[in-house]
C-alpha cells in the first residue's frame, strides 16, 4: 500500500490520527511478514513498537525531510527487529538454556544476529512438536509472559496440570533440541546438514 510521504509526515507532526493510522497501516504491510518470521509471538509488540517510534520520531523533528520518511522507517525498523531478537533469545532461553554469554560483545554484529535469529526459529520449529496444551502453555509463559495463575484461569486448568505441562514441553524442547545438535536429527528437522559447532549456543550442564 503506497503513502504519499509528505502529507502522512505534514499529518503526523500536526497530530491528525488518520495520517498516523495510515502510517500505522503501511509499517504493518512493509515489515509484518519479515517480523513474524523473525520474532514469531513477539511480531506484534515490535510492530506496535515500530509505528509508535516512528510517530514519535516525526513529532520530536528527528525526521524534518518528508522525502527520508521511508528509508528513516526502514532503517529504525531493521533495529527494532534485532531489539526484538534479543528479547526472544532471552526468553527462548529459558526454554533450552541456551549460552547467551558468546554473543554479548558482538551484539551488533550481523553474523551473531544471523545466529541468534536461527536459534529463534530452531526453538518456534520445536514448539510445533508439541501437544496443543503444551504449546499454548509455552507460549503464554514465555513469550507472551502472562501470569501463571492467569493462564490458568483461561485454559481452565488446575495449577497442578499447569506446571506440570509445562515442565513436560520444556523437557521435550530440551531434549528435541539436543537432538538436532547431531547431523542426523539436523537432517530430520531441516533437511540440511549440521552447522558448524560454532554456529550454536552451547548447552548448560
Amino acid at each position: 500500500m503506497p503513502i504519499d510521504p509528505i502529507s502522512i509526515h505534514q499529518g503526523v507532526k500536526n497530530g491528525d490520527t488518520e495520517a498516523e493510522t495510515e502510517l500505522i497501516l503501511f509499517l504493518r504491510n512493509l515489515f509484518c511478514a519479515e517480523y513474524e518470521r523473525t520474532l514469531g509471538p513477539l511480531a506484534e509488540d515490535y510492530l506496535q513498537e515500530l509505528g509508535m517510534r516512528v510517530i514519535e520520531s516525526i513529532r520530536e523533528g528527528r525526521v524534518n525531510d518528508p522525502e527520508k520518511l521511508i528509508p528513516y522507517c526502514q532503517g529504525l525498523a531493521a533495529h527494532v527487529r534485532i531489539d526484538g531478537l534479543r528479547v526472544a533469545v532471552r526468553q527462548a532461553r529459558k526454554l533450552v538454556a541456551i549460552d547467551e554469554a558468546r554473543f554479548e560483545q558482538s551484539s551488533e554484529n550481523a553474523e551473531a544476529t544471523a545466529v541468534q535469529a536461527e536459534q529463534f526459529r530452531t526453538v518456534l520449529k520445536l514448539m510445533e512438536r508439541l501437544d496443543p496444551l503444551g504449546r499454548e502453555v509455552v507460549r503464554r509463559y514465555y513469550f507472551e509472559r502472562q501470569p501463571p495463575a492467569e493462564i490458568e484461569g483461561e485454559l481452565e486448568i488446575p495449577h497442578t496440570e499447569f506446571q506440570a505441562v509445562k515442565d513436560r514441553a520444556v523437557e521435550k524442547l530440551r531434549r528435541d533440541y539436543r537432538t538436532i545438535t547431531n547431523a542426523q536429527g539436523w537432517e530430520l528437522l531441516r533437511g540440511k546438514k549440521k552447522p558448524e559447532p560454532e554456529a550454536w549456543f552451547a548447552w548448560a550442564a
